[in-house]
């Protein structure tokens, strides 16, 4: 696994990890609220999607809490489709989708 640190002008904003064993998983993408929508949650993504580029491996995955509305439309932005639910559990953090994301 690898852990990534998101720093901008010197601080801290934001970290995701990328599970680099077979399959390939984005986990834990976190950026803080006022940074948002700037293109960083984007370059965590190209640097996913270029790992897997540079493998040979033609698809990628992430999990999300699937009352997390937010973070699915922006999912859904990068090209991901849910492929599995996990949902109906009494602890709703327990609920999750899992998205894959294709390689171009």
């Amino acid at each position: 696994m690898r852990v990534y640190l998101i720093r901008f002008a010197d601080m801290p904003i934001g970290y995701f990890s990328l599970e680099t064993t077979d399959p390939v998983y984005i986990g834990s993408l976190y950026v803080l609220e006022g940074y948002q929508r700037r293109g960083i949650g984007r370059r965590a993504f190209m640097i996913a999607e270029q790992y897997c580029a540079e493998r040979g491996i033609p698809k990628y995955y992430c999990n999300c809490n699937a009352h997390n509305h937010p973070a699915q439309a922006f999912y859904h932005a990068m090209g991901g489709v849910i492929i599995k639910r996990d949902t109906g559990h009494e602890n709703k953090q327990e609920d999750q989708l899992t998205f894959a994301f294709m390689v171009s």
